[in-house]
């Protein structure tokens, strides 16, 4: 009976020879150092931009000699990370946080702009947020839409004049009012 036997070790590929080495019968054969995530004298399984792999583990798993034997490299999947950072209207980072390829990121500090007389604001981003797909920055933008103002015309007594001119204006917009008194009556003032 042969008192060694020739061991071989590939890549995932099963094609391409990492090491091979003709080992005693009974003894453990020596495995690839495994470095970076791979083999040594393996480039590695390539990733997508959704997983990285890494190296996992020999299959079949390494024993004592008996055979010649092939064992193939095994590698895990990895979801790959990428940073997304949000930063307000001035450009200053509201948060960076790492997302998955294909997860939708979300602010988790959604900035605000205090609304004022004249306007109201309402907070978009951009570009527009989508699913994650590599690194991203977003701004903050907030949109501003013009405040309107409601004009209620009343007069006393009631019934003493027609009155012309309510409605909707946007903030700092000219209204023109009419009051034309009815008989009997004269207008006074606003």
């Amino acid at each position: 009976p042969p008192t060694e036997y020739e061991i071989t070790f590939v890549d995932y590929d099963g094609t391409t020879v990492l090491k091979k080495d003709s080992v005693a019968v009974g003894e453990l054969p020596e495995t690839p150092i495994i470095t970076d995530g791979k083999p040594s004298g393996s480039e590695g399984k390539p990733g997508t931009k959704e997983f990285t792999y890494i190296f996992d583990h020999w299959s079949p798993a390494v024993e004592e000699v008996t055979q010649a034997m092939t064992y193939t490299a095994v590698y895990r999947e990895e979801a790959k990370t990428y940073t997304v950072t949000f930063k307000n209207e001035d450009n200053s980072v509201i948060e960076t946080r790492q997302y998955h390829y294909g997860e939708t990121p979300v602010c988790m500090n959604q900035p605000t702009k205090e609304n004022t007389a004249e306007f109201t604001y309402a907070l978009r981003w951009t570009p527009q947020i989508q699913t994650v797909m590599g690194n991203a920055d977003y701004t903050a933008v907030f949109d501003a839409t013009t405040n309107k103002y409601s004009v209620t015309l009343q007069c006393s007594p009631s019934g003493a004049a027609v009155l012309s001119g309510s409605g909707l204006y946007n903030y700092n917009e000219s209204a023109t009012l009419t009051a034309t008194p009815n008989e009997g009556y004269n207008f006074l003032g606003w």
